[in-house]
């Protein structure tokens, strides 16, 4: 009995905390029902969990003060006039600026008396530092901020006289449109916020409130992040509880479950605002405050609001009464909300991040294209777009990735959903999918490294069932499709290429132009691409995107797939500039479908930079860089595997751009992300380790630059086999590093493996063969073979002369090279036309200060001392510390 009186007391405690300080006292009445023994206990529990909080965290304001001002007293300028509010370890009073300037009615918050610890005085003054920079007609404005008399922060805000947002439309009987544009307002204030990288984290009714004239106000940025990494402080101290920075029933389910929070946190709790201000009960409730209870409300589905309206609400409410707060009846609010509202809805509340709407702006527009009677572009999930999506949701991310899993998954799901007819088929395949989901959040590879052997045995189980689908073709092409993609995501092309081929051939003669077809051939692109076909996979994605272009509806996903995979292909084969158009048209469709802040959006930007940069045009590569990696780090966190990928290529740009001490940061940043989500071997972590080791060797730092190297060279032989144009690369690598070391034979042998590599996978006209030509002209000058380097070079100018743009500096450095070679058999007058022509090349694309130019001047100062020339020589030659 007494283990049950606990129980009820610690329930009803833990059930208080979690709510916002105004509604506890009311709460904790009704909980306790005129019990005052319990309710003894109960506030005795209460204050217990409070002094725990100081003891564990000693405030930096000491506890013996005298009480914080009392009503009537001044604060400054300020008198106060009564309590507004408190929560957390701050208070709200109603003051007025009493002094010779003005008298205002203002709202002044400050720390609360004896609960000022350390961490808390820094959040409170990062709240300061939030509001200070925010300028918007729905954001409540920062007036005035000071310290009292006793050392408290505090700040002053506009006084903003309103009510919470659902009590004001309901008090009015707005109607759903009316809703609608008052919420769009609040999107708007959102979305500002989030532009100048701040994520609000706590959006709920009570902080919007909106005045007599309706203006809605957002307030209350105490639990605030900074998404700026020069300006964020980490997240509020472990004493300072969960419970206290959200609200469960319009957090995310990351905020719950404590992965990192981003833009989308905000997007999601606009979206439960909405299905509340709509229907009038939340989409989710907290039924019992225990742990499991809260892992259960993150993974719980969601009603859609069109059939929630014709229930009574979790409280009992009566839908009629919830209806005619709207102006309508539950039936007519359910057609209203049936379709468009529906999709947009549920569309904010995907409980993956990626998945919602890419900003609070494109929610935003979506309402309003609703409001004007324009498509939308929300549709309802269908168990396969759900299926899709889950596959591809992290491909570029994750090549190689842990995601087997999903295909077992798939296998059973879409079975269950297309081989039964019964509804209560359909219903388990629903709930094998959601299950699914789930279970990736733990499987995904940015949670950790590997795949499990476990899984790969059941994925190819779930393969060998296929054969029992041969009576039902398309979805045998179907499930062979997703199959093939998940192979070709952990790197087993012999196994993914049949798959394809036959998905691709079932949907050809059974469905004729169709968009499934467009996918298909998409993919066997990528495949194509993966294993360096270049001439295959660029007539595999123009047959595809020439197919989407022909189709209506225009599959916009998908061509925007295609064209960016043709982008890659003509970038690899070093067509740039038609390279770019691809890549140009993609962000265009992307950006268009999906808004300026989404997933999509970051790649085909990062696509831009990556051509941009070979183009030579540094500086707007690295801008591209930039924006994308900006989108990615307040879409999924900054230390997301796919954030990994953008700084790993924004780190090569900068090192390509000369800017060596900048690069070696955000290479070491992106390759500790890697190996602690992806495992040391992964082939993105060999990635980056292959960068990282030539930006350490233009630092100086030979020894750590060759063992980085011949780790890539391992792990590449092993991961791609010999053929592959990644190894040849990793070992042209090696070659310069041990040419600057003073071996030679092994450099000389490595080049000449990398060079009959690169010829066999990309033909004898690529920019990968220049490279490794010049890298062996260099070495073979190094090694006192000048004949020999001059043919090399001669031969590396030519490839690039040919594949790059006019005035590159790629081919300017192999002109300086040969200009070099020439010198030493004595064609003075020859080699300095070379040499000064590439050095005013090399001079313009990368600075004076840049390594590259400086040897490029060395090399022309060099010529004149053998040419007896001692003005030239001293004119050019570098001071001994720069080289």
């Amino acid at each position: 009995m007494e283990r049950e009186r606990a129980d009820e007391v610690e329930r009803i405690c833990f059930e208080t905390l979690i709510r916002p300080p105004a509604e506890r006292a009311p709460y904790l009445a009704r909980a306790c029902d005129g019990d005052d023994e319990l309710r003894r206990e109960v506030e005795s529990l209460i204050d217990a969990d409070r002094r725990a909080g100081d003891f564990l965290e000693k405030p930096a304001v000491a506890a013996n003060r005298p009480p914080f001002a009392a009503l009537g007293s001044r604060v400054g300028p300020y008198e106060l006039v009564r309590k507004l509010g408190e929560g957390g370890s701050s208070t709200v009073y109603l003051a007025v600026r009493a002094d010779d300037q003005y008298r205002k009615r203002v709202a002044l918050k400050v720390v609360a008396h004896g609960l000022a610890t350390a961490e808390r005085l820094r959040r409170f003054r990062v709240e300061r530092q939030i509001l200070a920079g925010l300028e918007h007609p729905s954001i409540a404005r920062l007036l005035d901020g000071g310290t009292t008399d006793a050392g408290l922060p505090y700040f002053v805000m506009e006084l903003v006289e309103g009510e919470p947002i659902d009590v004001y439309c309901d008090r009015r009987r707005l109607g759903v449109d009316q809703r609608i544009d008052l919420l769009c307002r609040v999107c708007d204030a959102v979305h500002y916020a989030h532009r100048n990288l701040i994520v609000h984290r706590d959006l709920k009714p009570s902080n919007v409130l909106v005045t007599a004239d309706g203006v809605p106000k957002l307030l209350d940025f105490g639990i605030a992040k900074l998404l700026n990494p020069d300006l964020a402080l980490p997240d509020p101290h472990p004493t300072d509880t969960w419970l206290q920075a959200m609200t469960p029933e319009f957090a995310s389910p990351e905020q719950i479950l404590g992965a990192p929070v981003t833009t989308a946190s905000d997007v999601y709790a606009l979206g439960v605002m909405l299905y509340l201000l709509l229907t009038g009960r939340l989409p989710r409730r907290l039924r019992e405050p225990t742990p499991a209870a809260l892992l259960r409300l993150a993974g719980e589905a969601i009603e859609r609001p069109s059939a929630a309206v014709l229930r009574p609400g979790a409280d009992g409410e009566d839908p009629a009464a919830l209806a005619d707060a709207r102006r309508t009846t539950p039936k007519q609010l359910a057609r209203q909300l049936r379709g468009d509202l529906d999709n947009v809805i549920m569309g904010a509340l995907r409980a993956e991040p990626d998945r919602r709407y890419g900003s609070a702006e494109v929610l935003a527009e979506e309402l309003r294209c609703y409001r004007r009677g324009l498509p939308v572009r929300a549709r309802r999930d269908q168990l396969g777009y759900r299926l899709r999506k889950l596959l591809r949701r992290h491909r570029l991310a994750f090549a190689a990735a842990a995601f087997a899993a999903l295909a077992l998954a798939l296998f059973i799901a879409a079975l269950l959903h297309q081989v039964s007819e019964t509804a209560a088929a359909r219903d388990r395949a629903e709930e094998t999918v959601r299950f699914v989901e789930r279970m990736l959040e733990i499987a995904d590879p940015a949670r950790g490294p590997g795949a499990s052997a476990t899984v790969r045995a059941a994925l190819d189980r779930g393969r060998a069932q296929l054969e029992r689908l041969d009576g039902q073709p398309l979805l045998r092409a179907r499930l062979e499709h997703f199959l093939g993609v998940v192979y070709v995501n952990l790197g087993d092309y012999e196994v993914a290429e049949p798959l394809l081929r036959r998905a691709l051939a079932t949907r050809r003669s059974r469905l004729g132009e169709h968009p499934a077809v467009v996918e298909t051939e998409n993919e066997l692109g990528l495949l194509a691409l993966s294993r360096g076909r270049y001439d295959e996979a660029e007539s595999i994605f123009r047959r595809a995107v020439e197919l989407a272009q022909r189709l209506r509806p225009l599959p916009r996903r998908l061509l925007a797939d295609g064209r960016e995979g043709l982008g890659w292909t003509l970038f690899l084969r070093g067509d740039l500039e038609a390279a770019e158009t691809e890549h140009a048209a993609a962000l265009d469709l992307r950006r268009r479908l999906f808004g300026d802040g989404d997933q999509a959006v970051a790649e085909s930007l990062s696509a831009l930079a990556t051509v941009r940069g070979e183009s030579g045009d540094h500086a707007a590569s690295i801008a591209y860089y930039r924006q994308a990696l900006a989108i990615l780090e307040a879409r999924l966190g900054a230390d997301h595997p796919q954030v990994a990928m953008t700084l790993n290529d924004l780190g090569v740009e900068l090192h390509q751009a000369g800017d060596d001490a900048a690069a070696e940061p955000v290479l070491r940043r992106s390759l500790a992300i890697k190996r602690q989500r992806l495992g040391p071997g992964h082939p993105m972590v060999l990635n980056t380790e292959n960068s990282l080791a030539a930006v350490v060797l233009e630092n100086g730092d030979l020894e750590a630059a060759e063992a980085l190297a011949r780790r890539v060279v391992a792990g590449r032989r092993q991961a791609l086999g010999e053929e592959h144009p990644l190894l040849a690369q990793s070992r042209s690598l090696l070659a310069r590093i041990l040419t600057r070391k003073g071996a030679y034979d092994e450099a000389r042998a490595l080049f000449r493996q990398a060079l009959a590599q690169t010829r066999r996978s990309l033909g004898d006209v690529h920019p990968g063969v220049g490279h490794v030509l010049t890298g062996w002209g260099e070495l073979e000058l190094a090694a006192g073979d000048p004949a020999r380097a001059e043919e090399l070079l001669r031969e590396a100018v030519r490839v690039r002369a040919q594949v790059l743009p006019p005035a590159h500096w790629h081919t300017a450095l192999s002109r300086s090279l040969l200009g070099a070679a020439i010198a030493a058999r004595g064609d003075f007058a020859a080699a300095e036309a070379l040499l000064r022509d590439a050095l005013e090349v090399i001079r313009a694309a990368r600075g004076d200060d840049d390594r590259q130019t400086r040897e490029a001047a060395a090399r022309l100062a060099e010529l004149y001392r053998r040419w007896g020339r001692a003005a030239g020589a001293e004119r050019y030659q570098p001071a001994p510390g720069d080289l």
